[in-house]
């Protein structure tokens, strides 16, 4: 069988990649991996049953980079990760 996983960190393979938001089919194995692992939530189970979203620490350069754009958030000059993780922070706050 296959789930649908709506992405929350990018996902890059040899076989392609799924950005952030973006919806993709896995096997029941992998999408279990990716959703227990916080990469992604189910795409077809309602947000309360959902774990909760990567902790930014947690993702890489890329990614947050692809967050802060997903969500809006100007990062200026910001080129470290932490730098960056503390202008979406700051968003936030």
């Amino acid at each position: 069988m296959t789930r649908q996983v709506k992405m929350l960190t990018l996902l890059a393979s040899p076989h392609g990649s799924v950005q952030p938001g973006q919806i993709a089919t896995f096997d029941d194995e992998q999408a279990a991996q990716l959703v227990d692992g916080g990469y992604g939530i189910y795409a077809d189970e309602p947000a309360a049953h959902q774990p909760t979203e990567v902790p930014l620490t947690s993702m890489t350069v890329p990614e947050l980079r692809a967050y802060a754009a997903e969500h809006g958030v100007d990062l200026g000059g910001a080129t470290r990760k932490a730098d960056i993780i503390a202008a979406l922070q700051a968003q936030d706050g």
